[in-house]
């Protein structure tokens, strides 16, 4: 069961209490100059464990990473199915079949990309740095590397040669003075790795062993993001440097300011961001969406005044942390954020018939429901001799049985205030492949069946 999370967008209810305290003492927890700027300020509760793009696998990181990295690919705005569009690269590759079976996928780069502008780069005195094939190469090489521990080894591992380089780079590390040098010498002694081949300056070829076509969407994820190796080296955590977990280098539309997990995380507009310095490329992940859904049209998300601009709006976003949820909420209310998720407690305060309360739309806020991409559900087990695999055929019927008295839409209704959307099947809406006239017969409620 796919879930609806409204949020609500709150920018106008913080300007409208702005503008009524104008010439008096104000409560404004940001300072002046913020006035004059684009700010977003939204809140965490908690602080992303590690923001290394290798290894960072949870929605709060990578809601930090994903405007700090940018990747080859990223999803269209607003296109549902999900559509992979050109970010870093110039376009989606093809996939071409080798005369051995094998598959190949070449990566061509935008000229002119360059890393925000940071300290590291006094190791190799390039600033500015530009980013390089070499640099995704070296990224994917980090993601093969047992010591950086990434979570997507396996999907990965389809990469030829890639276990290769890994058991090789773990057998060198036993040698006496090897685990000392860096880690881009141990790479390129260790290397190639033969599934991911910087050709030149511009263009990376992947090599899988087989088919596999959704290799291409981890190129929309930071795991693949081009990672300079100055970076990697500098911040170890030596004579007060940062981590490498705590202080991202990349070539996304911000660059993090300030990472103070128990307080404060500061995002600024990256101005080496080549959707910045290049606006005449109106490239597809640097401008604003002119095509979308009916409903984001009603929604105001297709307006003209956004509409094939430069990207980002924003000059700055500033994230406060919020350890209860209630207090977070009352302080969106009064302005301090500008969106919140909807607290169960204050669901009926705030919403009425699935639109906002008269109460909350005087106030200037606004509603914004989507369906996210993904399945609640529950589950049989398996094992169990009645209703499992073992029981046969009797164990099927039971099954179904109990399927048919389970009423998703009253669930919803009792449990989720109403948001969610009863599944037909394991495809959520927006994902390639729905069908909103499906009709699973076993989810529907029919108890004399």
């Amino acid at each position: 069961m796919s879930r609806i999370r409204p949020i609500v967008a709150g920018r106008a209810l913080g300007l409208a209490l702005a503008a009524l305290t104008l010439g008096a003492c104000t409560n404004n927890p940001y300072p002046e100059q913020h006035d004059q700027q684009k700010v977003l300020y939204f809140e965490f509760d908690e602080a992303p464990k590690t923001l290394d793009p290798a290894v960072a696998y949870t929605t709060s990181a990578h809601e930090i990473i994903g405007k700090v990295c940018d990747t080859l690919l990223e999803y269209h705005y607003l296109k549902r199915p999900y559509e992979l569009i050109p970010g870093l690269a110039n376009k989606v590759p093809a996939a071409e079949t080798l005369p051995d079976g094998r598959v190949s996928y070449l990566f061509e780069l935008r000229d002119d990309l360059l890393f925000q502008k940071d300290p590291c780069f006094a190791v190799s005195g390039a600033e500015p740095r530009r980013v390089v094939a070499q640099d995704v190469e070296f990224e994917l090489m980090r993601v093969a590397d047992p010591a950086v521990n990434s979570p997507v080894i396996e999907p990965f591992s389809n990469l030829a040669g890639f276990r290769e380089f890994s058991s090789k780079l773990l057998e060198l590390r036993k040698t006496p003075g090897f685990a000392k040098l860096g880690a881009r010498e141990q790479y390129e002694r260790v290397g190639p790795l033969s599934g991911a081949r910087a050709v030149d300056r511009l263009r990376l070829r992947l090599t899988l062993d087989h088919p596999y076509p959704q290799i291409l969407y981890w190129f929309a994820m930071p795991f693949t993001t081009p990672v300079p190796w100055e970076a990697v080296q500098y911040y170890d955590g030596k004579q007060g440097r940062d981590h490498l977990a705590d202080h991202p280098v990349g070539s996304g539309p911000f660059a993090l300011e300030v990472y103070d997990k128990q307080s404060r995380i500061v995002l600024g507009r990256n101005p080496n961001w080549y959707g910045v310095r290049h606006p005449e490329w109106k490239a597809p992940g640097a401008t604003y969406p002119s095509q979308g859904e009916p409903s984001d049209e009603k929604a105001g998300r297709l307006d003209p005044s956004v509409v094939g601009k430069p990207l980002p709006f924003s000059e700055r976003i500033e994230y406060r942390r919020e350890k209860e949820r209630i207090p977070a909420f009352n302080k969106f209310l009064q302005g301090y954020y500008d969106a919140s998720g909807i607290l169960r407690e204050s669901f009926d305060k705030v919403i009425r018939e699935d639109r906002l309360s008269p109460e909350m739309s005087a106030l200037g806020m606004q509603l914004d429901k989507s369906v996210i991409p993904a399945v609640y559900y529950i589950g049989f087990n398996m094992e169990d001799p009645l209703v499992g695999a073992k029981g046969g055929d009797s164990a099927r019927k039971l099954r179904q049985a109990m399927s048919l008295v389970v009423d998703a839409k009253e669930y919803c209704r009792l449990f989720l205030n109403g948001r969610g959307v009863p599944a037909h099947s394991v495809l959520a809406p927006g994902i390639y492949g729905y069908d909103e006239n499906y009709r699973n017969p076993f989810r529907v409620v029919d108890v004399s069946k």
